[in-house]
């Protein structure tokens, strides 16, 4: 709240002298997700492999809320069938549904991202294809709609070595 007084001028005695009162208040800013800086949101990776969500690997997801001391719950999650997401540190942060196809993180916006820097994901084995799968990125305050961001995952195909049983089966014929 701000006052400010203002006068009609005259003289010290007869002048009018007003006091304006105005209110200001702070609205909820609508948290915010980000990856770094040229990551895009389409990632790559072999069949049987693991992608490494960091600030190390220049692909780090993080979130920010504009007001002070947001408590946010943010949601990483991917169709049932293309893989597992994984935590690697779980942090102070409250974390459920790790190495599954969801998984939520709550705590405010210094835990959230402490945990999202040590995010996983494995595809099923030997799934691949381009658009394997969707990381979907979600995260709220509680009090605004949420925020979204859709992340790319293709799975590039890599040749098995073949397999079989190691007894041989063959009549030879003289």
């Amino acid at each position: 709240s701000r006052s400010f007084i203002a006068s009609t001028g005259g003289s010290a005695i007869s002048a009018d002298i007003y006091q304006l009162t105005t209110t200001i208040s702070s609205v909820n800013d609508i948290p915010e997700i980000t990856v770094s800086d040229n990551a895009g949101t389409s990632f790559s990776l072999d069949e049987d492999n693991t992608l490494t969500f960091s600030e190390a690997e220049s692909r780090l997801i993080s979130v920010s809320d504009a007001d002070d001391g947001a408590q946010l719950t943010t949601t990483l999650s991917i169709a049932d069938g293309s893989g597992s997401i994984n935590i690697t540190d779980i942090g102070t942060a409250t974390v459920t549904g790790d190495g599954s196809t969801s998984i939520e993180i709550q705590g405010d916006v210094d835990e959230v991202n402490a945990v999202l820097a040590s995010v996983t994901y494995t595809p099923t084995a030997n799934g691949n294809g381009d658009g394997y799968a969707t990381l979907v990125v979600t995260t709220s305050d509680g009090v605004d709609d949420a925020q979204t961001l859709n992340l790319t995952l293709d799975v590039t195909a890599v040749n098995d070595a073949p397999t079989g049983d190691s007894a041989i089966l063959s009549t030879v014929v003289e």
